[in-house]
């Protein structure tokens, strides 16, 4: 999926980039200029990717959990701890699968809520994933980096995807867990 991504990609910015691109000067080079990364595709080949296997836990007993999670909503209407602040990941993009609760065994799982992004007008929103969403592609701050300053129109760009993770308090014997694949421009370049 990840290949198909970038081929896409790289075919859709192809079309609204500088014309130098492809004709003389590349999207990227390496520090010492013996490799040229003549598209976005290929940039994201010679990239590290880096995959990410998450599992949060809150690592108190059942009788704890319950008590804490009483205080809580008494205390508070929305007693979601801020897990993940705010921030924008370095790579060119991430590939990742919708977070998933999962039960003590493994057999119960349902998805997870919490996970907000900012828009390009710094509006944030809750993403509502459901069983539909197998595979979710956010771009990264490496498209400010490297690729927005190389379209024709400069009202154009990419955005690259500020994001947070709120969790509700859960059993202590459930998980969240979180699978994802970040792609980082080449480590030459």
């Amino acid at each position: 999926a990840t290949e198909t991504f970038a081929d896409r990609l790289s075919t859709e910015l192809g079309a609204i980039m500088r014309p130098s691109v492809g004709s003389g000067s590349p999207v990227m080079t390496s520090r010492d200029g013996s490799k040229r990364y003549e598209t976005v595709k290929e940039v994201i080949e010679g990239g590290e990717q880096l995959e990410h296997f998450h599992s949060y836990q809150s690592g108190v007993s059942s009788l704890s959990f319950e008590k804490e999670e009483r205080r809580l909503r008494r205390d508070n209407d929305d007693y979601a701890a801020s897990t993940i602040a705010l921030h924008t990941d370095q790579g060119f993009f991430i590939a990742f699968t919708p977070g998933m609760i999962v039960q003590a065994g493994g057999k119960d799982m349902t998805m997870s809520d919490g996970f907000y992004i900012e828009d390009s007008q710094g509006r944030q929103s809750l993403v509502q994933f459901d069983d539909e969403d197998d595979l979710v592609f956010m771009m990264g701050d490496g498209v400010n980096q490297y690729i927005n300053n190389r379209f024709l129109d400069q009202a154009r760009s990419l955005h690259a995807t500020p994001h947070s993770l709120t969790i509700t308090p859960q059993n202590p014997s459930a998980a969240r867990v979180w699978y994802g694949r970040m792609v980082l421009p080449p480590n030459d370049a």
